[in-house]
């Protein structure tokens, strides 16, 4: 799911409870465009009972020409797969039992009805089999590609989200803007550390230096984050090209006053390029009605 030099779109959930958007833009110092997204709306009915659900994903490859953009491609390619043959397999059956095959959650899960499934786990084993697709076709061409990884797995009103990588998600609602994610890079740590601060972190020697992404090893370790999403709320999925030259508060105002979320991703890639556009630039804004 490589994308153009600029891609965008708009969409609605069946049920009309999420409306989205999406661009990924190649920036102003780039050749190629290394970042793949992907954005899914679909509609779940079993027993008569409909749920409204949704997979926005955004993956930045690295390892240059014919390398970044095949990883991030094959990780959301894995990864939507993965999704949906799961997910509609459990629809198309009885109501599901409690998940037994997934590990706790980080982050806030609270405690998971009988019948319910357990996203979370969902959601961490697809980044897995995204991770192995990635790793592989990396062996296979002998290459050191690599990507990072942010996902959104919305169910009605509730969201799980995953990240491997500095890519990130932003949760906004009535108490302001959030980052939800944790980069896995060197510089987050000295932020975390005490030893520089976040304004220090934008502009570091060392700020593209990541710890952990998708297809570096055989098996990789994913951060999984629970919310509840109330009307209004908004989603912010996106790659550093995006969150590294924009600041969290014009991100915040973009995302307010906005027309729409389409209009919202326009508004931030302009932003992103008008500030340098040093990198592959990817937003997927998405807003409970």
């Amino acid at each position: 799911m490589n994308t153009p030099a600029s891609t965008p779109a708009t969409g609605t959930d069946p049920e009309g409870l999420l409306v989205s958007g999406r661009r990924s833009d190649l920036g102003r110092q780039r050749e190629l465009n290394e970042d793949s997204l992907v954005s899914l709306e679909w509609q779940a009915v079993r027993q008569s009972r409909a749920r409204a659900m949704a997979l926005y994903a955004v993956a930045d490859g690295m390892g240059g020409h014919a390398a970044g953009e095949v990883a991030s491609a094959t990780a959301i390619e894995a990864l939507a797969g993965a999704i949906l043959k799961n997910v509609l397999a459990q629809d198309a059956g009885p109501l599901p039992g409690p998940a037994t095959n997934g590990e706790p959650a980080a982050g806030p899960q609270g405690d998971r009805p009988e019948g319910r499934r357990d996203y979370g786990a969902l959601l961490k084993e697809t980044c897995r089999i995204a991770n192995r697709a990635v790793y592989a076709e990396a062996r296979q061409r002998h290459s050191d590609m690599g990507t990072t990884l942010v996902v959104a797995l919305v169910v009605g009103q509730e969201a799980w989200v995953a990240n491997i990588g500095d890519s990130r998600a932003y949760h906004l609602d009535g108490q302001g803007l959030r980052q939800v994610t944790t980069d896995h890079s060197l510089v987050m740590r000295l932020v975390a550390a005490g030893q520089i601060t976040k304004e220090e972190a934008r502009t570091h020697p060392q700020r593209n230096m990541i710890y952990r992404t998708v297809g570096e090893h055989a098996e990789v370790e994913v951060d999984i984050f629970h919310l509840e999403l109330a009307q209004g709320d908004g989603l912010l999925l996106c790659s550093d090209g995006l969150h590294g030259l924009v600041e969290e508060a014009e991100i915040r105002r973009v995302l307010l006053d906005a027309a729409d979320p389409q209009a919202a991703c326009e508004m931030l890639v302009d932003m992103a390029n008008a500030a340098g556009g040093h990198d592959n630039i990817s937003a997927i804004v998405v807003r409970m009605r």
